[in-house]
Formats: C-alpha cells, sequence, structure tokens
C-alpha cells in the first residue's frame, strides 16, 4: 500500500505499514495504480497541533480513465479553484462543509456557502460534503452544515449536483464508472 501525502508530512505517517510514502509538493504529481495524483494549492495551513510546527497542506486531484476527483481537504475558499475548473473537468469535488464557527475559523476552512461557490467554480459535475456531522470541532451545532447546504443548494437550483451520503453509503456517479462511499 502506498500513502501519498503533502511535502513534509510523511514522518506523521511513516512506521504505519506502508510499503512506500510519497510527499508531494504543489504542482508535483505521481501516479499509483493507474490514478495521477497532483498535489494542489489550498487555503490552509500546516498545523497539526496547537503550536506551528511548519507541516505540509495540500488539495488533491486524482484522475483515472473513469473519472477525475477533486480532494481539497480542510480548506477555505480562495479564488484558485477557477482556475482549476478552467484547467481539468471534474466529476466529483469532496468539499468540506464544517467548522465555520467562531468566523475567525473561515480564514483555513468553509462554510456550505463557500462549498457551493467552488461546486460553480470548478464546474464539477458532483459534490459530496465532507466534514459535517461526525464530531464536534468547532461552535456551530453539528447537524447544522448539512441542512444550511441543502438549503443553499435548494434555493440555487444546484440540488441534482450535491450527493449527500450518510455514514456508511455508497453512490455511483452518472456518466461515470466513479463510486463515493465511507
Amino acid at each position: 500500500t502506498v500513502a501519498v501525502v503533502a511535502k513534509n508530512l510523511g514522518s506523521l505517517v511513516a512506521g504505519a505499514g506502508y510499503a512506500e510514502v510519497i510527499e508531494l509538493a504543489w504542482g508535483e504529481s505521481t501516479t499509483v495504480k493507474g490514478v495521477r495524483i497532483t498535489a494542489l494549492p489550498v487555503k490552509h495551513w500546516g498545523t497539526r497541533y496547537i503550536w506551528p510546527d511548519e507541516r505540509g497542506y495540500t488539495g488533491f486531484l486524482l484522475e483515472h480513465r473513469d473519472g477525475t476527483v477533486f480532494f481539497p481537504g480542510d480548506t477555505a475558499y480562495f479564488p484558485g479553484f477557477r482556475e482549476y475548473g478552467r484547467r481539468w473537468a471534474i466529476d466529483v469535488a469532496l468539499l468540506p462543509i464544517g467548522a465555520y464557527s467562531p468566523p475567525s475559523f473561515r480564514r483555513v476552512h468553509m462554510n456550505p456557502e463557500d462549498a457551493l461557490r467552488v461546486l460553480v467554480d470548478l464546474d464539477a459535475r458532483h459534490m459530496v460534503p465532507i466534514h459535517w456531522g461526525t464530531f464536534v470541532v468547532s461552535y456551530e451545532p453539528v447537524d447544522e452544515p448539512i441542512a444550511w447546504l441543502a438549503d443553499l443548494a435548494r434555493e440555487r437550483g444546484l440540488t441534482d449536483r450535491v450527493a449527500v451520503l450518510r455514514h456508511g453509503e455508497s453512490r455511483r456517479f452518472p456518466g461515470t464508472s466513479l463510486r463515493a462511499g465511507t
């Protein structure tokens, strides 16, 4: 098994049983079992604890003959998402929607409104909301992000592009051979 991580994160997974650990800096790519993985800039920070430790962070674009997936991990909104949408035909975007309260958290996290903006900027065919409903990491109620996202998607006519997966659920995406699940 191969682990692909952001630059300077390899030591966090070393010794976890991976046959190989590949660190990628922004703009670098590698191919693992037919999947091309490219590290892309996002807006977060390189800290894993409460003190700065100069670790890396990145988003990942996964390209396979069956489709293309964008996984930004933790991120705030940033204008670079528009460029990703122009450059790649993204089938599925796994977009974070939680950990936005208090407002200062928005420097490194998105809320549901930001996530829908990213969906449109990327021109992704589908969005799977992530980082919600599992455990409390910020001050918004644990079910608030998904309810807010559903309301916004309805108001903006985007419900057919938002695939909400409950824990343990999986889904195939029309027009691709892609399947998402937990």
